[in-house]
């Protein structure tokens, strides 16, 4: 059935109104059901309005026949459930009206808990955004320079109570604001990280790999003699034990996610995983037990990519007086731990001789490692092809556009060369007219002046 949600706050007054309802009706019903229980609340017609004595909150209900509207003052939470009216017509018809009453408690202040650890310069947090009564709200995560949310915050796209982070002390953006809200009101909350991450260092080593292909993690050095070996692996705040390899055999855990694509190797003590895939980047870690009970730890740093795929440029084109400006962006699916750079040449084909944009100071306005490069152009310029490399550690792409047939230089160009021409001319080729007319004037003088005067 058709019905309206109104929502309601606690311990205030609600009136649950029809839009439209007929000029002439003979009798009107309202009753509610809550839960599995359905209650006649009251009637009107022409003698009146009687109620029902049987309703929990019959003391707080009023009906106002100019517009048929259900009146519950101080309303309660158990008092939210569907209410239906039954509106009764002269010629026997009827109408009926549904309203799902939600009546909700106003948000209280929200409190942020943040649990950590750390490891190789690595801070894991969990932040839990708790809240009492946090009965049909929903949650929002932003991150910023202040504890004040600005305009320039990043907006998460977690919406859970509870947020995972990897920060590492280079991180700027250390504030997280929880918003917490249902739809009558809303709170909020801000913790700063930074004072809960020491960033603990160790020494490890970052190995990059392709995605769907094998990796292996081995140790530089390793010592002659050992007695057993162990490897873990941690993705996020969870650890995982791999396995563990001794004088008798290796055993692997069966808990592991990926437990079937792992194995070691006891010549070099390296751990292989096979078709490795992205949620398998992590910190693994070897701890290597000897024989007069020391040990020695290795640390892996393991950075799962996929291959870059073909990039596309688009531009986007204005033109004014001559000049062509442009705004090429650099597009790549899945653009993720990538670097661009930008080159310009004279051919389609990337050269030696071709201009890395970093050297170049004559564009007014171009950022060469972005995916968007800014460009003034004129019909002038010769070197007229950009490339666009997308690359990351284990490959890259090219893309590559050229720009001279995307600007017609229409408008006011010629004029704009000519008035500038003038310009810078205009005192030059005056002076000379002003000059040759009063060395022509001099020399005239002069002519008249030696002539002998005419005999009559």
């Amino acid at each position: 059935c058709q019905e309206v949600k109104v929502d309601a706050a606690l311990a205030e007054m609600v009136q649950l109104q029809p839009n439209t309802w007929p000029s002439s009706w003979v009798a009107i019903d309202w009753k509610v059901k809550l839960g599995s229980q359905t209650y006649w609340i009251l009637r009107h017609d022409e003698n009146g309005t009687s109620a029902s004595s049987f309703l929990p909150f019959a003391d707080r209900v009023s009906f106002h026949p100019g517009n048929l509207s259900l009146q519950i003052n101080s309303v309660t939470e158990k008092e939210s459930g569907l209410y239906t009216m039954d509106l009764k017509l002269g010629d026997g018809s009827g109408i009926t009206k549904n309203f799902q009453l939600f009546v909700l408690d106003h948000v209280r202040q929200p409190n942020i808990k943040a649990s950590t650890s750390q490891e190789c310069g690595w801070c894991y947090l969990t932040l839990s955004c708790l809240v009492p009564k946090a009965a049909g709200v929903t949650y929002s995560w932003s991150r910023g320079e202040s504890s004040s949310p600005a305009p320039e915050d990043h907006s998460l796209h977690e919406h859970q109570a509870d947020l995972q982070l990897e920060i590492t002390k280079s991180g700027n953006n250390t504030f997280y604001h929880c918003n917490v809200s249902n739809a009558i009101s809303w709170g909020m909350a801000t913790i700063d990280v930074k004072p809960l991450c020491n960033y603990t260092g160790c020494q490890e080593v970052k190995v990059d790999a392709a995605l769907a292909e094998m990796v292996q993690l081995q140790p530089n050095t390793w010592p002659s003699s050992w007695v057993a070996i162990d490897w873990k692996v941690k993705f996020g705040s969870q650890t995982y034990w791999i396995l563990r390899h001794d004088q008798n055999r290796t055993s692997v855990s069966p808990f592991l996610p990926f437990a079937d694509s792992v194995s070691f190797h006891p010549g070099n003590l390296s751990l292989q995983i096979n078709s490795v895939m992205e949620k398998e980047s992590g910190l693994y870690t070897m701890d290597l037990k000897l024989g007069d009970g020391s040990g020695v730890t290795n640390n892996f740093r393991l950075f799962v990519l996929d291959r870059v795929q073909q990039p596309n440029i688009k531009a986007s084109t204005s033109q004014k007086s001559g000049q062509c400006y442009l705004t090429l962006s650099c597009l790549v699916p899945k653009a993720d731990r990538v670097t661009y750079s930008w080159s310009r040449g004279v051919s389609s084909s990337p050269a030696p001789e071709d201009h890395s944009l970093h050297e170049i100071r004559l564009i007014c306005s171009w950022r060469s490692h972005q995916a968007d490069l800014q460009l003034e152009i004129t019909k002038s310029g010769n070197n007229t092809f950009y490339h666009c490399n997308v690359s990351n550690a284990i490959s890259w792409g090219m893309a590559t556009i050229d720009v001279k047939p995307l600007c017609n230089y229409t408008g006011n160009s010629m004029p704009a060369q000519a008035s500038s021409l003038s310009y810078c001319q205009a005192k030059g080729l005056i002076l000379l007219l002003v000059l040759g007319v009063l060395i022509t004037g001099t020399v005239a003088v002069h002519i008249m002046a030696g002539k002998p005067p005419k005999q009559h």
